[in-house]
This record gives structure tokens, sequence and C-alpha cells, in this order.
């Protein structure tokens, strides 16, 4: 039985079947000599594991270059405790994703280098660890995919389904830049088709919820947006701005050179 499973052969077939990841894992598994006596079960188990590793690592670094951010960014790395505004407690909160599973949304707010970018991304990187599809973008961004009249209205509605249906939607930069009447309808739209999924949502602001009004222009649906944003169980999370003990800032948008700006034209 051994002897068929160590057969060369299969390394060569599972390239040509374009599957290198198992490839690779069938090369590992047969250059050690403690599975010799292994049996085809515990084979199996090692070379599922290291396909649902190869996947998961592909799924984060989609998500990552897609945001256009760095790929580091995660929870264990993201400095925190009361002088910060995120304690021990609630980053074990948001690590235990008990959140994104009720279809909560979190509000993180703080200025320019509070670290509101880095904890959003974390949380998105968490998320497709617990297997949620997971998509973060900027809102001036969002709004030009899902507005651009250069468009086809095809692409618009293929734009607006992949955000209103993210099993978990990150919105960083949210209520930062002034929205006209249909932005601001558009983002209702959005988020209320979001709410009817019952689908979790993360935005991120330098600006506390008080100060929203100055972003949306139509009076009405700004009430309906904040309704959908802080109703029900909104966990609300306001950094402050801080210094690594390095002497270097937290990487933010503002503040990151490899981040490079959008275009609107660009598909999703």
């Amino acid at each position: 039985m051994n002897t068929l499973i160590r057969s060369s052969d299969l390394f060569h077939d599972l390239s040509a079947a374009r599957l290198p990841t198992l490839a690779r894992a069938w090369e590992v598994w047969t250059a050690d000599p403690r599975h010799a006596k292994q049996g085809p079960e515990a084979c199996l188990r090692f070379l599922l594991h290291a396909h649902l590793q190869a996947r998961d690592h592909s799924k984060v670094e989609t998500f990552f270059r897609q945001a256009g951010l760095p790929s580091h960014f995660a929870l264990t790395t993201f400095e925190h405790g009361l002088q910060v505004g995120a304690d021990d407690l609630c980053m074990a909160h948001l690590r235990a994703m008990s959140w994104a599973r009720a279809g909560q949304t979190v509000v993180i707010t703080g200025p320019t280098l509070s670290g509101k970018t880095h904890l959003a991304a974390a949380m998105g990187r968490e998320a497709i660890a617990h297997g949620l599809r997971v998509r973060m973008v900027q809102a001036p961004a969002m709004l030009g995919r899902l507005l651009d009249p250069d468009l086809s209205t095809v692409e618009r509605k293929r734009n607006f389904k992949q955000f209103s249906r993210a099993e978990l939607l990150i919105i960083d930069d949210f209520a930062t830049e002034p929205a006209d009447d249909e932005e601001t309808v558009q983002f209702r739209r959005l988020l209320d088709e979001r709410t009817r999924r019952g689908l979790p949502l993360v935005v991120t602001s330098i600006h506390s919820p008080e100060e929203w009004d100055q972003a949306f222009a139509e009076v009405a649906t700004r009430e309906g947006i904040y309704a959908r944003v802080l109703g029900g169980a909104c966990h609300r999370i306001a950094l402050r701005r801080r210094q690594r003990s390095n002497g270097s800032a937290h990487v933010t948008p503002e503040t990151n050179p490899a981040r490079k700006p959008k275009k609107a034209k660009e598909p999703v």
C-alpha cells in the first residue's frame, strides 16, 4: 500500500492537473522517512491540510491586494491597550468573530495615525480565517465603482452585487469626504441590502458619528444610513493617536507609500 502511495508518477500527475500545492505537499510527504510506515489516511490528511493552508493564504493575499494594503496587518500585530482605546477584552471579542456571525456592525473611529485601517484590515484577515468572503474598500472608491457613468449598467450592477453580498464588507474612510445626493442614496441602498441579508459591516472614519452630518447631503436618506450603521447591535471603538514604542506610527492610508490610490474605473 505504501509503495503505491509513494509512486513518483503522482507528483507529475498532480502538476499536470494544475494542482501545484498538492504536488509540492506530496513531494514533502515522500521526502520524510517518518512517513514511510504511515497509511493512506495520514497522507490524505497531510495533503488536505496543505491545500487548505495554501487556499487561505491565497485568499488573504487577494484581500490585501484588492484593498491596496500591506499584507502584514493582523490582530497579533496591532498594539492595543486602554491607552489606545482597544483593551484586551475588546480584542478578544473581535477575534472571536461572534459579532460577524450575528450580522452586527463595528464602527472604528479615531484621528490619523490611530491605527483604524490596521485594525479593520486585521479583522478582515481574521474573518477570512473563519471562512468568510471579505471585501475592503475606501468609501470614495466604492461609490466611484457604483456610479461611474463610463461603466455599463451591467458592470455597475455587478459591482453593487459584490459589495452588497460580501459576507463581510469593510468600508474605510467612511463619512470622510462629502457625498452628494446621488452618492448618499446609493450608500443607503447598499446598506439596506446588506441589512436585509443580515450581513456584518465594519466602517472606519476619522470623524465621530456626531460629525457625520457634514458628509451626507440628503437629510432624510442619511438618517437611514445612520440607522443601518449605528442602530441595533453596533460595537463602537474610538481609537486614540499614539506612536509605536519604536517611534514609528501605525501605517495608514495616509502614511503608507506602498498604497496607491485606485481609479474609479478599476474593476472590482
